[in-house]
């Protein structure tokens, strides 16, 4: 929870990163590409669907994708 409460809430349609995990449009096309194309960008997105494409990001880049937040939560150095 440490990662979502220093980012966006879920409906959050502010570019350049959108919904509650502060998904840029990159990060969206790459992992979540049927949703962006079906739905648009994460605002859209319901927060279980958001947490799924923020969890195959994840499994790639690990914490990188979110360094700020990470680094602040203790996650990466």
């Amino acid at each position: 929870m440490c990662v979502h409460s220093y980012e966006g809430p879920w409906d959050d349609p502010d570019a350049p990163y959108y919904g509650g995990m502060q998904m840029d449009w990159t990060f969206q096309h790459n992992y979540g590409p049927w949703t962006l194309r079906h739905y648009g960008t994460a605002e859209h997105w319901s927060w279980k669907t958001q947490l799924l494409i923020a969890y195959r990001g994840w499994r790639v880049q690990g914490w990188w994708a979110w360094p700020n937040t990470a680094r602040f939560c203790g996650l990466i150095p």
